[in-house]
């Protein structure tokens, strides 16, 4: 572990922020959390393992943040589920918020979730709307927290500000069973099964990052794959049939190899300020016709146009074993 910065103010909030070969993302990360108009909180950076200069970037943060609670933990590569773990065991707030290091957050992102979460005893976590950058720029809005949705499709970012107790109760992020992706849409499962509500802020408070080669891009049957292990743990929410598929289609696979965690990308200078991303115009990626046509429909539409054709797909998967039709 490096240096820390001390602070006298109490710690409510820990930002857990996990850093793979991100080094040039990191300071935005950092900073937006600088930029919050809510104080009483602490930076946990953990490295896995990053090839880059991580480690040397976030021993810099903490010098340029000499005011500022910020603690930097190393360990092996093990991907960001057992990253986000290393950094929650660590916390000393009773608050937790997991931010990937190319993400940011608006300025006004911890007041208005803590305040509904001190607010309300009942929820165990508060969820955003986003805002995509980098590769794409819209805004990419939240649904009503719904169980019976979020059984079908995950719709809570891994940003959401989510109690550590609720966390300790359901044991963090399943590192064994998701390593590479997934991993947080079967902690919200887990959380919500356990008693806790969820509760959701419309308005883009996130800005997430879409570049280059990423998790969500693995490939489609490492998310069957993903999908048969949510199911499988969760069965009291599918039923027999579904679960009799998850577990055919594991069984079918002892010796996958899991996907790739994203290739490492080289340190770029210059990091801009994350706050003035939230209020500076910025230059567009091109929008094709058939994007635009889509975000013509309403997103709450859209979402549950998408819950209903997984819950089509899910059902002919299920059935697909005894038609001789999975995949092989």
């Amino acid at each position: 572990m490096a240096a820390v910065n001390v602070q006298s103010k109490p710690i409510v909030v820990s930002l857990i922020i996990p850093c793979y070969n991100y080094a040039h993302f990191l300071p935005e990360a950092v900073a937006s959390v600088v930029a919050q108009t809510y104080s009483a909180w602490e930076i946990v950076i953990v490295d896995d393992g990053s090839r880059d200069a991580t480690l040397a970037v976030a021993q810099q943060l903490i010098v340029a943040y000499p005011e500022r609670q910020i603690r930097l933990f190393h360990q092996p590569n093990a991907g960001a589920a057992a990253a986000r773990n290393t950094g929650a065991r660590a916390a000393q707030g009773e608050l937790l918020v997991f931010l990937d290091a190319d993400d940011l957050l608006d300025p006004a992102f911890l007041e208005r979730t803590v305040s509904q979460l001190q607010a309300r005893p009942e929820l165990g976590f508060v969820y955003t709307g986003m805002r995509m950058i980098g590769d794409d720029d819209h805004v990419w809005p939240s649904v009503p927290f719904d169980l019976r949705w979020l059984a079908l499709d995950n719709f809570i970012p891994q940003h959401a500000l989510v109690r550590a107790k609720a966390w300790q109760q359901v044991g963090g992020f399943d590192a064994a069973h998701f390593p590479h992706g997934f991993e947080d849409w079967d902690f919200w499962l887990r959380v919500v099964q356990s008693g806790w509500l969820g509760a959701h802020i419309a308005a883009p408070l996130v800005s997430y990052r879409r570049h280059g080669p990423s998790l969500s891009s693995a490939g489609v049957a490492h998310e069957w794959d993903a999908r048969a292990q949510i199911i499988r743990k969760h069965p009291q929410l599918y039923g027999p049939r579904l679960v009799a598929w998850a577990c055919a289609r594991l069984a079918r696979q002892p010796g996958r190899e899991p996907a790739p965690l994203p290739q490492a990308h080289e340190i770029t200078p210059g990091a801009t300020v994350a706050a003035t991303l939230f209020a500076a115009p910025q230059q567009r990626p091109r929008v094709t016709l058939r994007r635009r046509l889509v975000r013509a429909v309403p997103f709450a539409l859209r979402f549950r146009v998408k819950c209903w054709l997984r819950r089509g797909q899910l059902a002919l998967r299920s059935i697909a074993p005894w038609l001789f039709l999975a995949e092989r």
